[in-house]
């Protein structure tokens, strides 16, 4: 369907039936695909929502889990209980190696 022509021959006052009926063809189909775009979008906006939602939550869980290594921490270094001390740092290393790790091989997040 050449655009230009049937342009050209509106702005004359010449009408084809067969071109209308297929202008009236292409507009159903590109209505029927912006319905299917603006689903898709709806969708897509969804998912990232979700997806955020999911992602902020689990950096809190860890900001929080972290933050309770932190405190045992201080707890333990109040005691002078030195032994006591050094195997709570310890544990709290090794928790953030393992998170790291985690989060370098894509594990995490």
């Amino acid at each position: 369907m050449d655009i230009a022509k049937l342009e050209e021959n509106f702005n004359r006052g010449r009408f084809n039936i067969d071109d209308i009926k297929e202008l009236i063809v292409s507009v159903r189909q590109l209505r029927h695909e912006k319905e299917i775009l603006l689903e898709d979008n709806n969708r897509l906006r969804r998912t990232v929502g979700d997806l955020r939602k999911k992602t902020g939550f689990r950096i809190f869980e860890e900001n929080l889990r972290l933050s309770e290594e932190l405190q045992s921490v201080l707890r333990v270094s109040e005691t002078n209980n030195i032994p006591e001390l050094i195997e709570t740092l310890e544990r709290a290393k090794n928790s953030l190696k393992i998170e790291i790790n985690l989060m370098v091989k894509g594990e995490k997040l």
